[in-house]
């Protein structure tokens, strides 16, 4: 095994180790920065600690029963999520909804909300927000400071005819990547996954061993006047209703609402480059 992949490997595992997250040789494979079988992979894990078929760094075994504890808890929030998705492919303005926030497949600690990217048709973000939101929020299931536990976040929109996402990547930015990575298709029937990999390429080339089949995806034409203007009113009247630090921090134009009141990217790139292996 050539040093260079043995660097990657390692320092594979250090990204999700910022999560406490060990990992399978698939998953290994998945995220490696690193062109090579899956076959390949396995027979150079053998310089690892592994246990149960998991793989951490040096000292952490305990990490693969906090795993384990953690991985029951992720189908039930997985079956809750796939419902609500269930729920949003109702709405006509909503072309596919995603589950995010998940790095790596099953990493949810308990007390964690759950989280949702909904790609929507153009000039339809604040309509379909109004529709998608409203009802949790009528039934009291959206997360507040002191109760995130199951509760549905809504905070990612975007249109599906601007899938390139750079302008919102920082210049080093591990977290939005693993995050692209670690998108869980819940609503996805026009295979808008594959059109998203392929609108960024500059994050996808750091995944060489994640494939996806080709996309035929084309957004559907909004010619409706009426609800475009529509929607453009219900975005001043769900911006004049946003508390004022949440609205200097979002993401907010045409094409996309990213509501966030906290950003720790760049505190991860620092903590990842930290501990990396050179």
């Amino acid at each position: 095994m050539n040093d260079k992949l043995r660097l990657d490997i390692l320092n594979t595992l250090v990204w999700f180790d910022l999560f406490s997250y060990p990992l399978t040789a698939e998953e290994i494979w998945r995220y490696l920065p690193h062109k090579i079988s899956l076959l390949e992979l396995k027979e150079s894990l053998s310089f690892l600690e592994s246990s149960s078929g998991y793989y951490y760094l040096d000292g952490k075994k305990f990490l693969v029963d906090e795993r384990l504890s953690r991985q029951a808890g992720f189908f039930l929030k997985l079956k809750k999520a796939s419902r609500v998705a269930k729920f949003f492919s109702f709405i006509p303005f909503i072309e596919a909804v995603f589950f995010t926030n998940i790095i790596g497949q099953g990493n949810l600690r308990v007390g964690s909300d759950l989280d949702f990217l909904l790609l929507v048709k153009p000039h339809r973000l604040w309509l379909a927000r109004l529709m998608a939101a409203l009802p949790f929020k009528i039934l009291g299931m959206r997360p507040k400071i002191e109760n995130k536990q199951d509760k549905i976040c809504l905070s990612f929109y975007l249109n599906a005819d601007n899938l390139d996402l750079s302008e919102m990547t920082l210049k080093d930015d591990p977290y939005f990547r693993f995050w692209l990575a670690s998108l869980f298709p819940l609503y996805d029937p026009k295979n808008i996954y594959s059109a998203l990999w392929e609108a960024n390429p500059v994050i996808a080339q750091h995944f060489p061993n994640i494939v996806f089949p080709k996309s035929n995806y084309i957004c559907p034409s909004t010619n409706r006047p009426y609800l475009n203007y529509l929607d453009r009113i219900l975005g001043r009247l769900q911006k004049a209703f946003m508390p004022q630090a949440l609205k200097e921090k979002a993401l907010i134009n045409e094409q996309t609402l990213k509501l966030y009141l906290v950003d720790r990217r760049a505190e991860l790139a620092e903590k990842y480059e930290a501990k990396k292996y050179v």
